[in-house]
């Protein structure tokens, strides 16, 4: 105890130092990213042209995951042969030089052919592959000087190809010429072909040696050294620099990253598959820009300049947040409200609600600018069981080393359900981060965590209306608003929809849903006979609601198809999703509703006794965890696991509710981090998807390149940060808003507002 004491302080004392380094850090940050887009070098450009200086070339570099190529602010999109096809329609894709450029070509026709194979008679020979209306040409020309290379300029002159893809050189090396005369073909070449460019438009993209394997490479091959050929690509970059030749630095840099068995074969120089695939994607990604899907994540994509595009809802956004922050500065301190707030006795003065609505205003600045513009990269998950396990353990030993006495000893006390909240948002995050919903175990034990979440509001909010009777607009309109304030001003500013935030729209309706089961035969409640017949008449009739039969699902579909429902409810003008969603939770409202009815009938056995329950309920407890283990282990497919996650999922909160109150040492602790955490997992849960993941969750944000491990405890302090900033300024907001009585005009005029934006967003649709 005395050691976590002293731990404490010196967290204390050390909290305004870290903040002043993480401020040191992030202006750092700002300034190398701020450079990059004075440079014009976004991530389209970095991934093929590579960056203008050697240190921002190293600094900018992509790297192998596995036996994928993950270049640095984007990612590689797929290119299944209709693609391919639909971008090369009924045009011809020239590839000029040696063997290494033949098997590049080889792979592309396996991209618009499938079961293509490679003829193996014609090695030093041109070969001519047709398909889908495609034609690919290779041209056996291994030297720079060859009569067929000016010959073939010529007949592209007349005939423009759709692009040239050019390597050539190892073949000079290999007769032990030195590389002063190779720069010197490569100069008399770049000017013919410069000339060709600017004259036809056709691209000319020039492929890097990259690198060779010296000890595996034959005794005829031995004069190819790796010193020689780097001194040659770097003289190539540098000289082509400034015409019209695209030199694929991508290509250098797979070399450089990746080992042997990635990057080469057993002869130390030819392209292992995996590289050639991951040269290939490169090229299609610079000649079918206008193919790339719609997605902001691909390098290259439209969509990502597409979606720097401020729309009218943004702009009128930046109108609201100045304004609050002229009225911050002009408007005396003493205007304050005559009614105290509906969640505190303070009384808030316009003036510091403006203050506070201008600092969500620069949170939000930087969100957008985050995952809005081109100002920071980001970069792909990457999922590694190891990095998953020490985020978990880093959690653990958190909730462990800050564990305090709590002030309620009754069963699921605020602070321990804070706590709850607090590590299961922590864990999500984690989850998050390193893109573990590939792994279906990791998955399974996820779900769970956000079916808890809405075991916990059907637990919390029945015991207030059971306790208080208060139906009242002004409590349904405090929790309706601190809920989704968050999301509405995301909704606005990132140009999103409600679903797409998908935990909110959760949220919301199953607390609706708890309070109409409330306030619907009231009388009741008072009744502990007919309240319990209440609690167990909601879950058939959820049964009954979410019901599908042969793909349709009349109860729901008819609901949520009502004008007003549908625009709120759906995704890509589909309700699909929301379904999913809500059905895979569609008893934890209610079964958190009978479990807290239960606890306060029998609060007064438990406030008198030592130990909560039995040692049957104990063990049983344990095994419903262990049979969890054993089932998300086992289990086959994610439809499969879902299919039967609704009910399991009980078992496994009760069982969770029962060890954690099973003995004093465990029912009268708690970590008050977590529980701070907790309080805050609406924040981070909904920051997350924009300010430490990106690409709307499916990437992650890159403020520091080249040093992933900074990078990540950069981020995740800035994004913490402004989360703690977000929860004490939303709070604010939403106690100006609304008045004790509920009845404060101010509300209206909000949702007045947040009414006019969204018929905005809907003429911009």
């Amino acid at each position: 105890s005395i050691a976590i004491v002293m731990l404490a302080e010196r967290l204390a004392q050390l909290q305004q130092r870290s903040r002043l380094l993480l401020l040191v850090a992030f202006v750092v940050a700002l300034a190398l990213n701020a450079h990059r887009v004075w440079q014009a070098e976004d991530a389209c450009s970095l991934l093929v042209r590579g960056a203008k200086t050697e240190f921002t070339r190293w600094l900018y570099r992509g790297h192998w995951h596995n036996t994928a190529w993950m270049p640095t602010g984007c990612a590689l999109a797929a290119w299944p042969p209709h693609s391919v096809a639909s971008c090369l329609a009924n045009g011809t894709l020239e590839f000029v030089g040696d063997s290494r450029v033949r098997m590049l070509f080889h792979m592309t026709a396996a991209s618009l052919e499938p079961t293509y194979s490679p003829p193996h008679n014609a090695r030093h020979e041109d070969q001519l592959f047709r398909s889908r209306g495609v034609t690919l040409r290779f041209r056996w020309i291994p030297h720079l000087n060859e009569p067929a290379l000016h010959t073939a300029l010529q007949e592209w002159k007349a005939h423009p190809p759709v692009a040239v893809i050019h390597s050539a050189g190892l073949w000079f090396l290999k007769n032990e010429q030195g590389t002063a005369a190779l720069k010197h073909q490569f100069d008399e070449l770049l000017v013919q072909v410069d000339r060709f460019v600017h004259d036809t438009g056709v691209p000319y993209i020039w492929v890097p040696l990259g690198d060779v394997k010296e000890d595996l490479l034959w005794e005829t091959r031995k004069a190819i050294t790796s010193r020689r050929v780097a001194e040659f690509d770097n003289y190539v970059l540098t000289t082509a620099k400034p015409s019209h030749v695209i030199v694929l630095q991508s290509a250098v840099d797979m070399y450089q990253q990746g080992n042997a068995e990635v990057t080469m074969t057993s002869d130390g120089l030819h392209y292992h598959p995996v590289l050639q695939n991951a040269l290939k994607n490169v090229l299609l990604t610079q000649l079918c820009r206008e193919h790339i899907p719609a997605t902001s994540s691909l390098c290259c994509s439209p969509a990502a300049a597409q979606s720097y595009k401020l729309q009218p809802l943004q702009y009128f956004a930046a109108v609201v947040f100045l304004l609050c922050l002229a009225g911050h500065f002009f408007l005396p301190p003493t205007t304050a409200n005559t009614e105290p707030s509906a969640t505190t006795n303070k009384t808030i003065s316009l003036s510091e609600w403006c203050k506070h609505m201008s600092l969500v205003g620069v949170v939000m600045l930087y969100i957008r600018l985050c995952d809005r513009t081109p100002l920071f990269l980001k970069a792909s998950k990457e999922y590694n069981p190891v990095h998953l396990a020490l985020l978990l353990l880093a959690v653990t030993l958190v909730g462990l080393l800050t564990q305090k006495p709590t002030d309620s000893t009754v069963l699921l006390h605020r602070q321990q359900t804070d706590e709850w909240k607090g590590w299961m948002q922590l864990v999500i995050l984690c989850y998050h981060y390193t893109g573990a919903s590939q792994n279906l175990a990791v998955y399974v034990w996820v779900r769970v965590l956000v079916g808890a979440y809405l075991f916990l509001t059907g637990f919390g909010h029945f015991a207030y209306f059971y306790h208080k009777a208060n139906f009242a607009w002004a409590r349904v309109a405090q929790v309706l608003l601190r809920v989704n304030v968050f999301t509405v001003f995301l909704c606005v500013v990132m140009g999103r929809t409600y679903q797409e935030y998908y935990f909110v729209p959760l949220s919301t309706f199953f607390f609706l849903l708890v309070y109409l089961s409330m306030l619907l035969l009231r009388g009741w409640n008072k009744s502990l006979s007919l309240v319990t017949l209440k609690l167990l008449l909601l879950f058939p009739l959820s049964a009954v609601f979410w019901w599908e039969h042969s793909g349709t699902r009349p109860f729901f579909d008819a609901f949520f198809s009502l004008p007003g429902f549908f625009q709120l409810f759906q995704e890509k003008g589909s309700i699909r999703e929301w379904y999913f969603r809500s059905a895979l939770d569609r008893y934890a409202w209610c079964f958190g509703m009978l479990v807290s009815f239960a606890a306060i009938q029998l609060q007064s056995r438990w406030k008198s006794s030592t130990s909560l329950y039995t040692a049957g309920a104990v063990v049983a407890a344990a095994l419903v965890v262990v049979g969890y283990v054993f089932f998300s282990a086992h289990c086959g497919s994610k439809p499969e696991c879902n299919a039967v996650h609704p009910w399991s999922s009980l078992l496994l909160l009760l069982a969770y509710v029962v060890l954690r109150n099973s003995v004093p040492l465990l029912r009268n602790t708690y970590s008050p981090w977590m529980a701070r955490a907790g309080q805050m997992s609406l924040e981070l849960f909904l920051g997350q998807y924009h300010m430490w993941l990106a690409w709307d969750t499916k990437g992650l944000l890159v403020l520091l390149p080249g040093f992933p491990l900074l990078n990540f405890v950069l981020t995740s302090g800035v994004f913490l940060l402004c989360v703690q900033v977000l929860w004490r300024s939303l709070g604010v907001v939403c106690d100006f808003l609304l008045a004790e009585d509920g009845k404060s005009p101010r509300l209206a005029l909000f949702l007045g507002g947040v009414g006019v934006a969204w018929c905005v967003a809907q003429l911009e649709l």
